[in-house]
């Protein structure tokens, strides 16, 4: 696990070095504490940082999958699922509230529980918001984010490929950058209501506003990883 001086380097080079796929950290403090290996991502490419995201843990050696419109339907049945029955295996995903909610009721069954979450909402005074609720060791990594540069994207992306696989209950905190609140491109529009989530009425009929409301990074993995 790298320790957070690490961290806010690997945030700071994280454009220089996502081309050549390398995250930073040291082999030694990974062995320290294993991070979880992600075996998937999914991502809201809606968003420009939703593609930020798929662009850094696509660097770290991750497989990234686009959802179609926001909706996460296609992924589960064709591929997630899949997977699941061979083996329950890390996956982290930037999407809305309803793909995240979907992973996380599907995972508890298979044996997984959510070992990251942030929430990425609008805060009161214009700045946005990341509230974290994760292991004590990643949130300490965290700690430094609000200092750094305006990609926070793939800052999320780098700590997401980092979080440790410690036993610590959940923490949460909260920090906030001076960035606006992410929205969707706007020749899309949101897809219709077709797993476990909800579209409202007026969207359904076309003349709502876009869903557009807070965003969510997370990451689920097997509960034996909370144990190693």
């Amino acid at each position: 696990m790298p320790n957070r001086r690490e961290f806010l380097q690997t945030g700071a080079a994280v454009s220089a070095i996502a081309a050549n796929g390398v995250i930073a950290g040291t082999a030694a403090a990974v062995a320290a504490s294993r991070p979880i290996t992600l075996r998937r991502a999914i991502y809201d490419d809606r968003y420009v940082e939703g593609r930020r995201f798929a662009e850094i843990v696509s660097a770290h050696g991750v497989p990234t999958r686009s959802l179609d419109d926001g909706d996460i339907t296609r992924f589960w049945y064709d591929e997630l699922e899949v997977l699941w029955k061979r083996e329950p295996v890390a996956v982290a995903g930037f999407t809305q509230f309803g793909p995240m909610f979907v992973v996380e009721r599907l995972a508890l069954e298979r044996g997984l529980n959510v070992v990251l979450r942030v929430e990425h909402r609008s805060g009161t005074d214009g700045t946005l918001e990341h509230c974290f609720t994760g292991p004590r060791e990643t949130l300490a990594l965290a700690s430094g984010f609000e200092t750094l540069h305006s990609d926070w994207p793939g800052l999320i992306a780098a700590l997401a490929c980092t979080v440790g696989g410690d036993d610590s209950p959940r923490h949460g905190a909260q920090l906030a950058t001076a960035e606006p609140m992410p929205r969707l491109i706007p020749s899309a529009a949101p897809p219709p209501s077709v797993v476990h989530y909800y579209t409202p009425h007026a969207v359904q009929q076309g003349y709502g506003p876009a869903l557009d409301g807070p965003l969510y990074s997370w990451v689920v993995a097997p509960r034996a990883s909370l144990t190693r």
